[in-house]
Protein backbone atom coordinates (compact mmCIF):
# COMPACT_ATOMS: atom_id res chain seq x y z
CA UNK A 1 0.00 0.00 0.00
CA UNK A 2 3.05 2.31 0.54
CA UNK A 3 4.26 1.38 -2.87
CA UNK A 4 7.03 -0.83 -1.32
CA UNK A 5 7.94 -4.29 -3.41
CA UNK A 6 6.12 -7.15 -1.96
CA UNK A 7 8.17 -10.28 -0.24
CA UNK A 8 7.03 -13.68 -0.10
CA UNK A 9 9.05 -16.13 2.83
CA UNK A 10 10.56 -19.53 1.63
CA UNK A 11 11.38 -22.65 3.55
CA UNK A 12 13.00 -25.05 1.39
CA UNK A 13 13.22 -29.15 1.74
CA UNK A 14 15.44 -29.66 -1.40
CA UNK A 15 14.24 -33.47 -1.14
CA UNK A 16 10.58 -32.60 -1.51
CA UNK A 17 7.50 -31.92 -4.41
CA UNK A 18 5.37 -30.64 -2.16
CA UNK A 19 4.44 -27.24 -1.15
CA UNK A 20 2.33 -24.96 1.62
CA UNK A 21 1.64 -21.99 0.27
CA UNK A 22 -0.05 -19.44 3.15
CA UNK A 23 -1.62 -16.36 2.70
CA UNK A 24 -1.07 -13.93 5.85
CA UNK A 25 -4.89 -12.70 6.96
CA UNK A 26 -5.19 -8.97 9.02
CA UNK A 27 -8.88 -7.87 8.26
CA UNK A 28 -9.04 -4.36 5.72
CA UNK A 29 -9.66 -0.76 5.79
CA UNK A 30 -12.74 1.62 4.72
CA UNK A 31 -11.73 5.07 5.38
CA UNK A 32 -8.92 7.08 4.43
CA UNK A 33 -7.49 7.45 7.68
CA UNK A 34 -7.62 3.59 8.42
CA UNK A 35 -6.05 3.13 4.90
CA UNK A 36 -3.51 5.69 5.58
CA UNK A 37 -2.59 4.57 9.00
CA UNK A 38 -2.40 0.68 7.73
CA UNK A 39 0.12 1.72 4.71
CA UNK A 40 2.34 2.77 7.50
CA UNK A 41 2.66 -0.53 9.68
CA UNK A 42 3.39 -3.70 8.53
CA UNK A 43 -0.43 -5.03 7.18
CA UNK A 44 0.47 -2.41 4.47
CA UNK A 45 4.07 -2.03 3.83
CA UNK A 46 7.00 -4.98 3.18
CA UNK A 47 9.60 -2.57 4.94
CA UNK A 48 9.01 -3.46 8.72
CA UNK A 49 9.36 -7.19 7.99
CA UNK A 50 11.74 -9.15 9.48
CA UNK A 51 14.13 -11.29 7.46
CA UNK A 52 13.47 -14.63 8.80
CA UNK A 53 10.69 -15.78 11.14
CA UNK A 54 9.65 -18.67 12.24
CA UNK A 55 7.01 -20.95 10.86
CA UNK A 56 4.24 -21.79 12.82
CA UNK A 57 1.40 -24.36 12.37
CA UNK A 58 1.25 -25.76 8.62
CA UNK A 59 4.57 -23.51 7.89
CA UNK A 60 6.33 -25.06 10.42
CA UNK A 61 9.62 -27.95 10.29
CA UNK A 62 9.07 -29.01 13.80
CA UNK A 63 7.48 -32.66 13.81
CA UNK A 64 5.66 -32.00 16.65
CA UNK A 65 3.96 -29.14 15.89
CA UNK A 66 3.13 -29.87 12.47
CA UNK A 67 3.70 -33.82 11.91
CA UNK A 68 1.74 -33.86 8.68
CA UNK A 69 3.38 -31.05 6.39
CA UNK A 70 6.46 -30.52 8.09
CA UNK A 71 8.53 -31.65 5.27
CA UNK A 72 7.00 -29.62 2.52
CA UNK A 73 8.32 -26.82 1.20
CA UNK A 74 6.74 -23.73 2.70
CA UNK A 75 5.71 -20.13 1.61
CA UNK A 76 4.34 -17.77 3.64
CA UNK A 77 3.21 -14.36 1.50
CA UNK A 78 2.46 -11.47 3.61
CA UNK A 79 -0.46 -9.71 3.85
CA UNK A 80 0.34 -6.00 2.95
CA UNK A 81 -2.43 -4.75 0.15
CA UNK A 82 -5.76 -4.19 2.47
CA UNK A 83 -7.59 -5.94 0.09
CA UNK A 84 -7.91 -9.65 0.75
CA UNK A 85 -5.63 -10.41 -1.85
CA UNK A 86 -7.97 -9.65 -4.48
CA UNK A 87 -6.98 -6.18 -5.31
CA UNK A 88 -5.98 -4.92 -8.59
CA UNK A 89 -5.90 -1.19 -8.21
CA UNK A 90 -3.30 1.02 -9.44
CA UNK A 91 -2.48 4.22 -7.06
CA UNK A 92 -3.72 6.78 -9.31
CA UNK A 93 -7.26 4.73 -9.75
CA UNK A 94 -7.90 4.29 -5.94
CA UNK A 95 -9.90 6.82 -4.09
CA UNK A 96 -7.17 7.82 -1.25
CA UNK A 97 -3.97 7.11 -4.29
CA UNK A 98 -3.27 4.05 -2.29
CA UNK A 99 -1.98 0.93 -4.86
CA UNK A 100 -4.20 -2.00 -3.39
CA UNK A 101 -2.61 -5.14 -5.66
CA UNK A 102 -2.84 -8.20 -3.04
CA UNK A 103 -4.31 -10.30 -6.26
CA UNK A 104 -1.31 -9.18 -8.36
CA UNK A 105 1.12 -10.27 -5.56
CA UNK A 106 -0.16 -13.23 -5.35
CA UNK A 107 0.29 -14.05 -9.06
CA UNK A 108 3.81 -12.56 -9.36
CA UNK A 109 4.46 -15.04 -6.35
CA UNK A 110 3.21 -18.05 -7.98
CA UNK A 111 4.87 -17.21 -11.09
CA UNK A 112 8.19 -16.75 -9.40
CA UNK A 113 7.53 -20.32 -7.71
CA UNK A 114 6.43 -21.78 -11.30
CA UNK A 115 9.78 -20.19 -12.77
CA UNK A 116 12.38 -21.20 -10.15
CA UNK A 117 11.03 -24.27 -8.45
CA UNK A 118 9.25 -25.80 -11.57
CA UNK A 119 6.02 -26.24 -8.89
CA UNK A 120 3.46 -26.93 -12.36
CA UNK A 121 4.53 -30.46 -12.74
CA UNK A 122 2.33 -33.69 -12.29
CA UNK A 123 4.21 -35.26 -9.42
CA UNK A 124 3.98 -31.99 -7.44
CA UNK A 125 1.49 -31.69 -4.35
CA UNK A 126 0.55 -27.76 -3.18
CA UNK A 127 -1.84 -27.10 -0.14
CA UNK A 128 -3.11 -23.81 -0.25
CA UNK A 129 -4.34 -21.63 2.83
CA UNK A 130 -5.05 -18.39 4.36
CA UNK A 131 -6.05 -16.92 7.75
CA UNK A 132 -8.93 -14.56 8.21
CA UNK A 133 -8.46 -12.37 5.10
CA UNK A 134 -5.72 -14.85 3.50
CA UNK A 135 -8.85 -17.59 4.03
CA UNK A 136 -11.06 -15.11 1.72
CA UNK A 137 -8.29 -14.53 -0.45
CA UNK A 138 -7.82 -18.70 -0.95
CA UNK A 139 -11.76 -18.72 -1.88
CA UNK A 140 -10.81 -16.20 -4.80
CA UNK A 141 -7.85 -17.51 -5.98
CA UNK A 142 -7.48 -21.16 -5.85
CA UNK A 143 -9.35 -22.41 -8.90
CA UNK A 144 -6.84 -19.76 -10.21
CA UNK A 145 -3.87 -21.23 -8.97
CA UNK A 146 -4.70 -24.58 -10.52
CA UNK A 147 -4.82 -23.11 -13.41
CA UNK A 148 -0.94 -21.39 -13.07
CA UNK A 149 0.22 -24.39 -11.94
CA UNK A 150 -1.39 -27.28 -13.65
CA UNK A 151 -0.77 -30.41 -13.48
CA UNK A 152 0.15 -30.15 -9.97
CA UNK A 153 -2.33 -31.38 -7.44
CA UNK A 154 -4.11 -28.78 -5.47
CA UNK A 155 -6.09 -28.57 -1.88
CA UNK A 156 -6.86 -25.52 -0.48
CA UNK A 157 -7.87 -24.63 3.66
CA UNK A 158 -9.86 -21.64 4.35
CA UNK A 159 -8.93 -20.53 8.51
CA UNK A 160 -11.62 -17.98 9.41
CA UNK A 161 -12.63 -16.27 6.12
CA UNK A 162 -15.70 -17.99 5.82
CA UNK A 163 -18.76 -15.10 5.66
CA UNK A 164 -21.81 -15.67 5.19
CA UNK A 165 -25.54 -13.64 4.00
CA UNK A 166 -26.87 -12.62 7.18
CA UNK A 167 -28.88 -9.83 8.00
CA UNK A 168 -27.24 -7.20 10.87
CA UNK A 169 -28.20 -6.75 14.52
CA UNK A 170 -31.59 -4.79 14.47
CA UNK A 171 -32.10 -5.27 10.66
CA UNK A 172 -35.63 -7.21 10.01
CA UNK A 173 -35.53 -10.77 8.87
CA UNK A 174 -36.31 -11.17 5.07
CA UNK A 175 -34.84 -8.13 4.41
CA UNK A 176 -32.79 -6.89 1.57
CA UNK A 177 -28.85 -7.54 1.30
CA UNK A 178 -27.51 -6.97 4.79
CA UNK A 179 -25.40 -3.70 5.51
CA UNK A 180 -22.32 -5.50 5.53
CA UNK A 181 -22.78 -7.27 1.72
CA UNK A 182 -23.03 -3.47 0.72
CA UNK A 183 -19.56 -2.32 2.45
CA UNK A 184 -17.90 -4.96 1.17
CA UNK A 185 -19.48 -4.51 -2.85
CA UNK A 186 -18.06 -0.83 -2.46
CA UNK A 187 -15.05 -2.03 -1.50
CA UNK A 188 -14.60 -4.49 -4.17
CA UNK A 189 -15.76 -2.09 -7.11
CA UNK A 190 -14.17 1.31 -5.98
CA UNK A 191 -11.13 0.07 -3.64
CA UNK A 192 -9.92 -2.63 -5.24
CA UNK A 193 -10.88 -3.59 -9.00
CA UNK A 194 -11.48 -7.16 -6.96
CA UNK A 195 -10.64 -10.31 -8.66
CA UNK A 196 -12.99 -13.07 -8.06
CA UNK A 197 -13.51 -17.06 -8.99
CA UNK A 198 -13.92 -16.39 -13.05
CA UNK A 199 -16.76 -19.32 -12.90
CA UNK A 200 -18.47 -17.55 -9.44
CA UNK A 201 -18.28 -14.51 -11.27
CA UNK A 202 -20.90 -15.42 -14.59
CA UNK A 203 -23.20 -16.55 -11.81
CA UNK A 204 -23.42 -13.90 -9.59
CA UNK A 205 -25.07 -10.20 -10.39
CA UNK A 206 -22.34 -9.12 -8.58
CA UNK A 207 -18.52 -10.32 -8.56
CA UNK A 208 -18.26 -9.30 -4.48
CA UNK A 209 -20.81 -11.78 -3.57
CA UNK A 210 -17.75 -14.44 -4.81
CA UNK A 211 -15.90 -13.76 -1.47
CA UNK A 212 -19.18 -15.28 0.68
CA UNK A 213 -18.44 -18.50 1.15
CA UNK A 214 -21.66 -20.12 0.93
CA UNK A 215 -22.19 -18.44 -2.56
CA UNK A 216 -18.37 -19.02 -3.99
CA UNK A 217 -18.00 -22.68 -3.13
CA UNK A 218 -20.97 -24.17 -5.28
CA UNK A 219 -18.26 -22.45 -8.11
CA UNK A 220 -14.95 -23.38 -6.62
CA UNK A 221 -13.57 -26.40 -8.35
CA UNK A 222 -10.47 -27.22 -5.85
CA UNK A 223 -11.24 -28.96 -2.70
CA UNK A 224 -11.58 -26.95 -0.40
CA UNK A 225 -11.48 -27.59 4.09
CA UNK A 226 -13.15 -24.87 5.90
CA UNK A 227 -12.18 -23.97 9.83
CA UNK A 228 -15.08 -21.66 10.93
CA UNK A 229 -16.40 -20.89 14.06
CA UNK A 230 -20.51 -21.38 14.78
CA UNK A 231 -20.13 -17.87 15.85
CA UNK A 232 -17.23 -16.03 14.18
CA UNK A 233 -16.41 -13.17 16.13
CA UNK A 234 -14.91 -10.87 12.91
CA UNK A 235 -18.32 -11.25 11.59
CA UNK A 236 -20.50 -10.71 14.68
CA UNK A 237 -18.68 -7.97 14.70
CA UNK A 238 -19.07 -6.26 11.12
CA UNK A 239 -22.81 -7.04 11.69
CA UNK A 240 -23.56 -4.72 14.59
CA UNK A 241 -23.98 -1.34 12.92
CA UNK A 242 -22.86 1.68 14.60
CA UNK A 243 -25.82 3.31 15.11
CA UNK A 244 -27.19 -0.04 17.21
CA UNK A 245 -26.14 -0.82 20.53
CA UNK A 246 -23.65 -3.59 21.60
CA UNK A 247 -24.53 -7.22 21.21
CA UNK A 248 -23.24 -8.54 24.60
CA UNK A 249 -21.70 -11.78 25.06
CA UNK A 250 -23.20 -13.55 27.05
CA UNK A 251 -26.52 -12.40 25.51
CA UNK A 252 -28.44 -10.36 27.89
CA UNK A 253 -31.54 -9.76 26.20
CA UNK A 254 -34.02 -12.15 24.14
CA UNK A 255 -33.11 -9.86 21.31
CA UNK A 256 -29.55 -11.00 21.60
CA UNK A 257 -30.20 -14.38 22.64
CA UNK A 258 -32.86 -14.75 19.10
CA UNK A 259 -30.14 -13.26 16.93
CA UNK A 260 -27.53 -15.43 18.40
CA UNK A 261 -29.35 -18.56 17.71
CA UNK A 262 -30.26 -17.19 13.91
CA UNK A 263 -26.76 -16.50 13.32
CA UNK A 264 -25.12 -20.06 14.88
CA UNK A 265 -28.21 -21.96 12.85
CA UNK A 266 -27.31 -19.94 9.32
CA UNK A 267 -23.61 -20.58 9.95
CA UNK A 268 -24.17 -24.77 10.43
CA UNK A 269 -27.01 -24.43 7.56
CA UNK A 270 -24.10 -22.75 5.02
CA UNK A 271 -21.17 -25.25 5.92
CA UNK A 272 -23.25 -28.03 6.01
CA UNK A 273 -24.39 -27.28 2.41
CA UNK A 274 -20.34 -27.19 1.65
CA UNK A 275 -20.39 -30.57 1.93
CA UNK A 276 -22.26 -31.49 -0.36
CA UNK A 277 -18.85 -31.54 -2.55
CA UNK A 278 -17.76 -35.03 -1.29
CA UNK A 279 -14.32 -33.63 -1.67
CA UNK A 280 -14.91 -30.86 0.78
CA UNK A 281 -14.81 -31.14 4.34
CA UNK A 282 -15.25 -28.58 7.41
CA UNK A 283 -14.40 -27.74 11.27
CA UNK A 284 -16.74 -25.89 12.80
CA UNK A 285 -17.36 -26.67 16.77
CA UNK A 286 -19.63 -24.18 18.61
CA UNK A 287 -17.20 -21.32 19.56
CA UNK A 288 -17.20 -17.60 19.76
CA UNK A 289 -13.41 -16.90 18.28
CA UNK A 290 -12.32 -16.41 14.65
CA UNK A 291 -9.38 -18.34 14.50
CA UNK A 292 -7.84 -21.53 14.60
CA UNK A 293 -4.15 -21.30 13.63
CA UNK A 294 -3.17 -18.58 15.70
CA UNK A 295 -3.79 -15.92 18.41
CA UNK A 296 -3.16 -12.86 16.31
CA UNK A 297 -5.17 -11.00 13.63
CA UNK A 298 -2.23 -10.74 11.57
CA UNK A 299 -2.10 -14.33 10.78
CA UNK A 300 0.97 -16.95 10.98
CA UNK A 301 3.65 -14.11 10.67
CA UNK A 302 3.11 -13.00 14.62
CA UNK A 303 1.75 -16.17 15.78
CA UNK A 304 2.72 -17.79 19.25
CA UNK A 305 1.07 -21.30 19.19
CA UNK A 306 -2.55 -20.22 20.77
CA UNK A 307 -3.06 -21.37 24.54
CA UNK A 308 -6.67 -22.57 23.60
CA UNK A 309 -7.00 -25.90 21.03
CA UNK A 310 -10.02 -25.86 20.11
CA UNK A 311 -11.66 -29.25 19.50
CA UNK A 312 -15.38 -30.86 18.05
CA UNK A 313 -15.55 -34.38 18.45
CA UNK A 314 -12.28 -35.05 20.45
CA UNK A 315 -10.48 -33.61 17.47
CA UNK A 316 -8.51 -30.51 16.69
CA UNK A 317 -8.58 -28.30 13.90
CA UNK A 318 -5.00 -29.52 12.83
CA UNK A 319 -5.98 -33.35 13.58
CA UNK A 320 -9.00 -32.46 11.56
CA UNK A 321 -7.23 -30.91 8.50
CA UNK A 322 -4.72 -33.91 8.63
CA UNK A 323 -7.88 -36.60 7.96
CA UNK A 324 -9.13 -34.60 5.30
CA UNK A 325 -6.08 -34.37 3.52
CA UNK A 326 -4.79 -37.75 4.33
CA UNK A 327 -8.20 -39.35 2.97
CA UNK A 328 -8.96 -36.82 0.26
CA UNK A 329 -12.22 -35.91 1.79
CA UNK A 330 -13.69 -38.99 2.83
CA UNK A 331 -12.61 -38.04 6.62
CA UNK A 332 -12.32 -35.23 9.05
CA UNK A 333 -15.58 -33.01 8.92
CA UNK A 334 -16.66 -32.54 12.44
CA UNK A 335 -19.30 -29.86 12.57
CA UNK A 336 -20.78 -29.19 16.07
CA UNK A 337 -24.61 -29.72 16.02
CA UNK A 338 -27.75 -27.50 15.09
CA UNK A 339 -27.90 -24.63 18.02
CA UNK A 340 -30.88 -24.53 19.52
CA UNK A 341 -29.98 -21.86 22.30
CA UNK A 342 -26.75 -20.09 22.43
CA UNK A 343 -24.34 -23.08 24.06
CA UNK A 344 -21.05 -23.52 23.60
CA UNK A 345 -18.58 -26.22 23.44
CA UNK A 346 -16.49 -27.39 26.10
CA UNK A 347 -13.46 -26.94 24.42
CA UNK A 348 -14.23 -23.06 23.99
CA UNK A 349 -16.28 -22.05 27.06
CA UNK A 350 -14.97 -18.78 27.90
CA UNK A 351 -16.62 -15.66 29.45
CA UNK A 352 -18.49 -15.08 26.28
CA UNK A 353 -21.05 -18.19 26.75
CA UNK A 354 -24.34 -17.79 27.93
CA UNK A 355 -23.90 -22.16 28.68
CA UNK A 356 -21.48 -24.78 27.37
CA UNK A 357 -22.39 -28.65 26.69
CA UNK A 358 -20.73 -30.88 28.84
CA UNK A 359 -17.64 -33.31 27.30
CA UNK A 360 -20.11 -36.38 28.13
CA UNK A 361 -22.79 -34.27 25.81
CA UNK A 362 -20.04 -34.29 22.84
CA UNK A 363 -19.09 -37.57 23.36
CA UNK A 364 -22.01 -39.97 23.68
CA UNK A 365 -21.85 -40.90 19.65
CA UNK A 366 -23.66 -43.20 17.35
CA UNK A 367 -21.55 -45.37 14.54
CA UNK A 368 -22.79 -44.01 11.72
CA UNK A 369 -21.04 -41.30 11.65
CA UNK A 370 -22.85 -38.30 13.69
CA UNK A 371 -22.58 -37.59 17.56
CA UNK A 372 -24.55 -35.50 19.82
CA UNK A 373 -22.77 -32.78 18.30
CA UNK A 374 -20.59 -33.60 15.39
CA UNK A 375 -21.02 -34.11 11.49
CA UNK A 376 -19.70 -36.54 10.19
CA UNK A 377 -17.44 -37.68 12.57
CA UNK A 378 -14.65 -40.15 11.68
CA UNK A 379 -12.28 -42.22 14.08
CA UNK A 380 -8.36 -39.76 13.09
CA UNK A 381 -6.16 -42.51 11.48
CA UNK A 382 -3.22 -43.46 12.99
CA UNK A 383 -0.13 -40.84 12.76
CA UNK A 384 2.67 -41.62 10.11
CA UNK A 385 5.26 -42.89 11.27
CA UNK A 386 8.07 -40.15 12.77
CA UNK A 387 11.05 -42.52 13.72
CA UNK A 388 13.57 -40.50 10.98
CA UNK A 389 11.88 -37.34 11.20
CA UNK A 390 14.30 -34.16 11.00
CA UNK A 391 14.88 -32.01 13.52
CA UNK A 392 13.46 -28.12 13.00
CA UNK A 393 15.64 -26.54 10.67
CA UNK A 394 15.21 -22.22 10.73
CA UNK A 395 18.28 -21.94 8.50
CA UNK A 396 16.70 -22.20 5.51
CA UNK A 397 14.06 -19.70 6.11
CA UNK A 398 14.56 -16.60 4.09
CA UNK A 399 12.54 -13.86 2.33
CA UNK A 400 12.41 -12.72 -1.07
CA UNK A 401 11.90 -9.44 -2.42
CA UNK A 402 9.92 -9.17 -5.33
Amino acid sequence: MDGSDARYYLSRQWESNNWVIHLQGGGSCITYDECRSRSEGPLGSSLPLDAHITGEWTLSNDPKINPTFHKWNKVLIPYCSGDVFVGRMLKKNHPYRLPMLGHYIFSAVIEDLVRLYKINKKKTKILFGGTSAGGVGVLANADYLQEMTRPAKVRAYNDGGWFTLFRSFGEKPNMNLPQFFHTLATLFEKHWDGFADKTCQKHMPKSAACLYGELAIQYVKTPMFVMTSMWDLYQLNQMVPRTSPVIHLPPKLNQETKYLESFANNSYRSITGLLRKPKNGVFSPACYSHIFFTNCIGGIICGAPKKTVYSSGGQTAYGALTDWYLTDGAEGSYIDDIIESPTCNPSCCTQHCHKCKSLNDILHGTENGHTNLVYRHRKRKKETDTKNEVERNHDNQNNYQR
